[in-house]
């Protein structure tokens, strides 16, 4: 008798173990794939919504096509993403670059720069849309240089000394005068002519050739 009393006791307890670990592990495995399930759900739907970016387009508003831009100073440039029905767009990630200053590069959506270096650009901001598209847009003609560059012309008066037979004769001739002023603003040179009489006893021709060092605006040379 004692040993079929401990023999079913055993089995009553091995029963009762069995039984709970089976309930327990099937309510812990149920509730964990299903908060899974939903969470992966919800993040797949909100990283594949890029709908706002379809048929979107790119303008450069700043600088303008043609635009002349003063050396070393600072200039607006601004470029913004618009969607299908014309509303900007807050995107940031804009890469800039120029045709001529290979060294030029920026990123931003709007910004000021005075790095820009001399010389006439075609500047292309390009926009790498979520939705995988690629946005470029382009101006051309862009002209970066000193203020005061530039090809002038006007008259150029040139007084004249000379003594002839002993006797000291002044006299003057104003010809035309061409001063070229490089793109940085740093130097000039250029030529004049005149033909110079003198009060009928000699006439020559006066050529004038000079090169000047700019600074401050002012000329010296």
């Amino acid at each position: 008798m004692r040993l079929i009393m401990v023999t079913a006791v055993l089995s009553a307890l091995t029963l009762g173990c069995r039984s709970d670990n089976e309930i327990k592990g099937e309510e812990g495995s149920v509730d964990a794939t299903t908060d899974a399930t939903e969470d992966e759900a919800e993040e797949e739907e909100e990283e594949e919504d890029f709908s706002m970016y379809d048929d979107a387009t790119l303008v450069i508003l700043a600088p303008e096509s043609g635009e002349f831009l003063p050396w070393e100073e600072e200039a607006d440039f601004e470029a913004v993403v618009f969607d299908a029905d014309g509303r900007a767009l807050p995107f940031e990630d804009i890469y800039w670059s120029s045709n001529t200053d290979m060294t030029w590069a920026k990123v931003g959506q709007d910004f000021e720069d005075d790095s820009l270096d001399v010389g006439t650009h075609a500047i292309t901001a390009v926009a790498d849309l979520p939705n995988g598209n690629r946005l470029v847009y382009t101006v051309g003609g862009v002209l970066v240089q000193h203020d005061n560059a530039g090809i002038y012309t006007g008259d150029m008066n040139v007084g004249v000394t000379v003594e002839f037979e002993g006797t000291p004769i002044g006299t003057s001739c104003i010809g035309g005068a061409t001063i070229i002023v490089d793109a940085y603003g740093e130097t000039a040179t250029g030529e004049s002519t005149c033909t110079i009489d003198l009060l009928g006893y000699a006439e020559f021709d006066l050529r004038h050739e000079f090169e000047f060092d700019l600074e401050d605006e002012e000329m010296d040379g």
